[in-house]
Formats: structure tokens, C-alpha cells, sequence
């Protein structure tokens, strides 16, 4: 079954194959990229690495999670999620928004979906991020 965490204005749902074009109308931006230690993404790219992923889905017990962010209203990816389950029941998780969409707190409401999931149904005793030092919104 797929995951879909809820919060007040997004669904955090498990990456389709189908949400390539959607994830590199923002990815390919470098606005977006500059923050993140990855080379310029392009449509396979990204392809392959949804596809990489998508076995996680399923896997049992899972520790990865690649979720896309869409507004529930509208259901157009403009987000990401993800997060990583490391040993001593912590987690890596993080998040990245597309430019157009900055400043509205969507970060915020990424992370905080992530943390009550988490935390609440995972078991977590601990999560941490990395964040570039001079994406000063994001810190």
C-alpha cells in the first residue's frame, strides 16, 4: 500500500515514475540544485532514480522514503521529502521546495510531516538534517 502522510495543505505521498516531469520543471532550476551536493539534473536522471527507489515502496522492513510534496487541492508535485532510517532508531530526513513556491512555509510543513510520522508510527529516537551553511531559510 502507498504512503500518504497528510498535513494541512500538502499530502506527502510515495514518487511515481509519472512525476519525472513534474519533479524537473523545478529541479532543473539553479536555484534549486545550488543547495544540494548533485549534479544539473535532466529528465533521465531523474527517471532513473525514481525507478532506483520505487522497490523501497514495498520493501519490508523499509528504510528509505522518497516522497513527493502536492498540494492537496490541487495534486501538482511543487515538493519533496525524504528520509532514511539509520540504526539506534534515527533518521536522516530532508526536504527541498521548488523557488517559485519559497517563503511560504512549505519547508516547515515538509519537515513537520516527516517528524510526526516519524516519531509517532516509526518509533524514532532521534532525526537530523544536513543543510548547505548558506541556505540560511532552510537552517
Amino acid at each position: 500500500m502507498a504512503l500518504v502522510l497528510e498535513t494541512p495543505r500538502l499530502l506527502l505521498r510515495d514518487e511515481l515514475l509519472e512525476d519525472t516531469d513534474a519533479f524537473l520543471s523545478y529541479r532543473c532550476k539553479e536555484c534549486f540544485w545550488r543547495h544540494i551536493p548533485t549534479e544539473v539534473p535532466t529528465r533521465d536522471s531523474i527517471a532513473e532514480r525514481i525507478a532506483k527507489f520505487l522497490p523501497e515502496q514495498t520493501a519490508n522492513p523499509r528504510h528509505l522514503y522518497f516522497l513527493a510534496a502536492v498540494e492537496r487541492d490541487a495534486s501538482n508535485v511543487m515538493a519533496e521529502a525524504s528520509m532514511h532510517l539509520l540504526h539506534h532508531r534515527s533518521a536522516e530526513i530532508g526536504f527541498a521546495v521548488s523557488g517559485a513556491r519559497w517563503g511560504h512555509g512549505l519547508g516547515s510543513e515538509i519537515l513537520f510531516g516527516l517528524l510526526s510520522f516519524g516519531f509517532r508510527q516509526l518509533g524514532l529516537h532521534r532525526a537530523f538534517c544536513r543543510v548547505e551553511p548558506s541556505n540560511g531559510p532552510s537552517i
